[in-house]
């Protein structure tokens, strides 16, 4: 299948990756399109840094294949809707790049013409198909966290490109070809397909492979800027390495980081004859030493399948490679722009693995996982399998990727995988035969993040419960309110009332969230005391209601004794004459002049919680 990069782009507000998080969950084979035996063939998936995206792939419409696009939105898969409307040749070979709130381009082949839609983000519908190149086969595409994109194509056997501006729906062709030598066949084959990248800037890095001079076969690197090409290609094909006779490359993939200046690109080379993974780094303009990324050493026992390539936007990143005959899969880590941990075996347990064809993710804190095609060739049907990468604690447990009860997966039917910026991602096959085809896809999820309450604990009246949110890109969780142990309620706000209220007393309260595939986090217990209840108050007045005459006043008032009472706060005298009121304790003296007036005299506990006495006194003229 043709390769691609995963994107795991740079989350501007770190903040937002909880350090600690849970470990995402794995589950296997939900269902996005299917049983039906007009479903053909998986395309590629992408996903944006906010965990939007969708999954490209051909299937059969009126009995022609064509193409279709499933969004991901909220961690859940939309109805498919068919892209290459008002086309009527057969659909191929599609391709997907996703940024933020749901903006897309995807680029496919139709009567043998390179055809682009985009989709804005928001609301906005699909574009209609907009003619690239003619002819046109075998796109890349890639699409940067502002919304700008780049395709690269086979036309002929020439490497074209063309550029999607970040605000616009319209690609707009480059012009020249990528060629070093137009004289010479490029992207024209599986092993010199393009591929391309684009960074947080909107510079370009396209890859590709190209017959030389020398009759052999080369891999080759050009920037990409707006609407230009530079004017400096640079070979990555080795001549030598330390010694040992180099020959052909093929199969470049390329990623780079947000910051355009650096980027790596992962392919094969023929070392003492034997296909070997060679990585190099892109620093500035130039490309620094190679590395060998896969598991042999010299001489080599067997050779390599193409390897594949992910980074994040701060240049982590995840290299994975497949021996060509024993299938076995290496996940080789990129940290500090070092691979020197070497290659690290992925697939635990030693089986006759048929079609490996591994592929990694990486997000931006460094997590990641490696998938891969398996069976143990005894009646086993293809399956596909991963393991989670913990940037801490290195391979975490293999894992089944796809449900075997759902049939072997279509090896000739291509799979893909892609990453967001999170440790969520969605590695996309499809399985069974017949009318019981189904695009699927694992879903690696993050439970929601921990997340406190922060009602106070100090005594109050009661008025609601209220927490702070729990980070998850991929859907609001659902948040499942305990008191005393008990559940009183559920929302998908970040604050809750019981209809039924809570009783006065001390309490203990929780909330759990709980995502949309019923992972689980919940916040810390934390005490809640309430006082609902109002202060007594009896005021009682003594003295000669006469003009001039000091008239006494007593109040007795109190908190009701219960495990959750505050206590008194004030006492406060409203005389009614237009008198300064005033803050007591139990006593106050006051003179009034002749007329009628409302003593009012309010009680209020520290809950906040008051009561208010009122008193009509008649002030008769002084004899």
């Amino acid at each position: 299948m043709p390769r691609r990069r995963l994107i795991a782009v740079f989350v501007v507000a770190t903040a937002l990756i909880a350090p600690g998080a849970a470990r995402a969950g794995v589950f296997p084979s939900e269902v996005i399109d299917g049983p039906s035996a007009d479903i053909v063939r998986v395309g590629d998936v992408d996903l944006a840094r906010d965990g939007t995206g969708g999954v490209v792939y051909a299937r059969k419409d009126g009995g022609t294949d064509h193409i279709f696009l499933a969004r991901l939105f909220a961690g859940a898969w939309q109805p498919p809707e068919r892209i290459d409307v008002g086309l009527d040749a057969a659909g191929s070979a599609p391709a997907v790049a996703a940024s933020d709130g749901g903006r897309l381009a995807i680029a496919f082949v139709s009567g043998g013409s390179l055809y682009a839609v985009v989709r804005p983000a928001g609301d906005a519908p699909l574009g209609a198909p907009q003619l690239i190149g003619a002819p046109g086969s075998s796109p890349a595409i890639d699409m940067s966290i502002n919304g700008a994109a780049y395709i690269t194509y086979t036309s002929g056997s020439d490497v074209r490109a063309a550029r999607l501006d970040r605000t616009s729906t319209t690609f707009n062709e480059l012009g020249a070809v990528l060629d070093v030598d137009p004289s010479q066949p490029a992207g024209d084959t599986p092993g010199r397909r393009s591929d391309v990248a684009i960074s947080a800037d909107g510079t370009g890095l396209a890859v590709w492979g190209e017959r030389g001079a020398d009759g052999q076969n080369h891999v080759y690197a050009r920037r990409l800027y707006d609407g230009t090409i530079s004017t400096a290609p640079q070979d990555l094909t080795l001549s030598t390495y330390q010694g040992h006779t180099a020959g052909s490359a093929d199969s470049p993939d390329v990623d780079i980081e947000d910051d355009s200046s650096y980027a790596w690109v992962v392919f094969r080379q023929t070392l003492d004859g034997t296909p070997r993974a060679i990585a190099r780094r892109l620093v500035g303009s130039a490309f620094g030493d190679p590395a060998i990324v896969d598991s042999q050493g010299f001489p080599a026992t067997e050779g390599v399948d193409a390897p594949a390539l992910d980074l994040n936007g701060t240049g982590g990143g995840l290299v994975v490679t497949s021996g060509s005959s024993s299938h076995a899969v290496y996940v080789s880590p990129l940290e500090d722009d070092s691979f020197s941990k070497g290659a690290i075996r992925a697939d635990a347990t030693p089986v006759d693995i048929v079609g490996s064809d591994p592929l990694a993710g990486v997000a931006q804190g460094g997590n990641g996982f490696v998938s891969w095609l398996q069976s143990t060739g005894s009646g086993d049907p293809v399956a596909l399998r991963g393991r989670l990468w913990d940037v801490k604690a290195g391979l975490q447990a293999e894992t089944p990727l796809t449900n075997p009860d759902l049939g072997p997966v279509d090896t000739s039917a291509g799979y893909d995988a892609a990453a967001d910026r999170v440790d969520d991602a969605a590695v996309v096959a499809i399985q069974g035969t017949g009318a019981d085809r189904r695009l699927v896809a694992g879903m690696i999820d993050r439970p929601p993040s921990g997340f406190v309450g922060f009602t106070t604990q100090k005594v109050r009246r009661f008025k609601a419960l209220r927490w702070g949110a729990a980070f998850d890109l991929w859907g609001q969780p659902t948040y499942t309110v305990e008191l005393d142990g008990a559940p009183i309620g559920q929302t998908q706000q970040t604050t809750y009332l019981p209809p039924q209220g809570i009783p006065d007393g001390i309490h203990r309260w929780r909330v759990t969230a709980t995502d949309r595939r019923g992972q689980t986090s919940g916040s810390p217990t934390r005490l809640l005391r309430v006082d609902n209840t109002p202060p007594t108050l009896v005021v009682r007045v003594s003295g000669t209601r006469r003009a001039g005459r000091l008239l006494k006043f007593r109040f007795a008032a109190g908190d009701v004794q219960n495990p959750g009472a505050s206590g008194l706060a004030r006492i406060r005298v409203v005389w009614g004459d237009g008198s300064v009121p005033v803050l007591t304790a139990k006593t106050a003296v006051h003179r009034y002049p002749r007329g009628r007036y409302t003593l009012r005299v309010s009680a209020t506990d520290k809950a906040g919680n008051y009561v208010i006495v009122a008193n009509r006194l008649v002030i008769k003229k002084r004899k």
